[in-house]
C-alpha cells in the first residue's frame, strides 16, 4: 500500500471514535476508506487499468472536496443524502470497472 493511502488510513482511524457521536459522519468517512481499498486492491489484480484508476481516484477527490465545502457550516439532512448519492454512484462505477473484462497485462 503506499504511503499516501497508509496516511489516510492513519488519519482516519485515529479520528474515529470523535467522529461516531455525529450521525453519518463516521459511515461516510468508512465508505470512503473502504471505496479507496477497493479501487487499489482492483489496480493491484489487474482488474482495474491505470487510466481507470485515475479517474476512480479523481472522482473520489472530487467528492472528498464536495464533502470538506459541506462541512463547513455542518451537513444537513439533504446533503448528507446528496452525499450518500454520490458515494453510491462512485461504488457502482468501481464495481463496473471491476467486471468489465479489461485486465491489464
Amino acid at each position: 500500500m503506499n504511503k499516501v493511502a497508509m496516511l489516510a488510513l492513519a488519519v482516519i482511524g485515529l479520528s474515529a471514535p470523535a467522529e461516531a457521536k455525529h450521525c453519518g459522519q463516521w459511515s461516510v468517512n468508512k465508505q470512503q476508506v473502504s471505496q479507496q481499498q477497493r479501487i487499489y486492491q482492483g489496480y493491484r489484480s489487474g482488474y482495474i487499468t491505470p487510466k481507470e484508476a485515475a479517474l476512480l481516484r479523481k472522482r473520489q477527490q472530487q467528492i472528498a472536496a464536495l464533502e470538506a465545502r459541506m462541512r463547513v457550516n455542518g451537513l444537513s439532512y439533504r446533503e448528507r443524502v446528496k452525499l450518500n448519492q454520490q458515494l453510491s454512484l462512485l461504488n457502482r462505477q468501481i464495481y463496473l470497472q471491476r467486471h468489465d473484462n479489461q485486465v491489464r497485462i
